[in-house]
């Protein structure tokens, strides 16, 4: 009978272990940042599929309509069915609340994001050959949302509206209400505008505006960014997502049909 060594045995030293531990430890910190890498890319992918889609059902409304969407929009009728609310189509925040009883209206200054890109799809809705490719958009890529995308009044209208892989309203950016919107003049970043300002889109006598003013900046004085501060290239509207981390001025992360002029100040 063969002797046994006193030297051999059937297990590890605890050394070894650990050692093997830290290999595996290792290796799947590898295995998740290339996860989370490729799961990243899948969703930017499949976000800039549906900005393409967009971007084409705008040529199709360009083509058809012989001009671009209109950058204001009646969101409402009174009881006579006369057209009320008029909405700038803007990439913007409710700058200043209205001064009006109802609370449906009657929202916090400044908190709303206007559903830009809801508004457009208003509009491309009722042109058939720009809402064919809307209706090519997969459904988990459209939800229904509120004109005013933070306002916490439930009774609200909600619109069509279509958002990315996040599960954000994709944003929509008109000429007339691109840039940063603030004055020659010595102003605080981000300060709200009037729509009476001229580089506004005129509003006919007959027509109210449902807010005041709007915002749209990427300042970091504020506690939340408004947008990109992009400006359209050749006057021609673009859409964007503000990417994984949901912040329009960290531009790294943004997903764009067409990548605006930057004005930062």
């Amino acid at each position: 009978m063969p002797r046994t060594n006193p030297m051999s045995r059937g297990g590890f030293t605890l050394i070894e272990l650990l050692v093997v531990v830290g290999i595996i430890a290792v290796l799947s910190a590898i295995v998740l940042v290339a996860g989370r890498s490729v799961l990243s890319g899948g969703k930017k992918s499949a976000t800039q599929d549906v900005l393409r889609l967009l971007d084409t059902s705008l040529e199709a409304y360009i083509a058809a309509k012989d001009g671009l969407p209109a950058s204001t929009v009646y969101t409402a009728t009174d009881a006579a069915g006369t057209n009320i609310d008029l909405v700038p189509v803007a990439d913007a925040r409710n700058g200043e609340r209205l001064p009006d009883a109802d609370p449906v209206r009657a929202r916090t200054p400044g908190s709303e994001m206007i559903n830009s890109a809801g508004l457009y799809l208003l509009q491309a809705s009722e042109v058939p050959t720009a809402k064919t490719h809307i209706e090519a958009i997969p459904q988990r890529f459209v939800k229904q949302a509120k004109i005013f995308g933070n306002a916490s009044a439930a009774a609200e209208r909600q619109i069509l509206t279509p958002v990315d892989s996040w599960g954000r309203p994709i944003r929509f950016v008109m000429p007339g209400f691109d840039g940063l919107l603030l004055t020659d003049v010595a102003q605080a970043p981000g300060a709200a505008m009037p729509l009476t300002d001229a580089r506004f889109p005129p509003k006919k006598n007959s027509q109210s505006w449902a807010i005041n003013s709007i915002r749209r900046n990427n300042k970091t004085t504020t506690a939340l960014a408004d947008s990109d501060g992009g400006r359209c290239v050749g006057k021609r509207p673009y859409f964007y997502s503000c990417g994984e981390d949901g912040d329009p001025s960290t531009m790294e992360d943004n997903v764009y049909t067409t990548i605006p002029t930057i004005t930062k100040n």
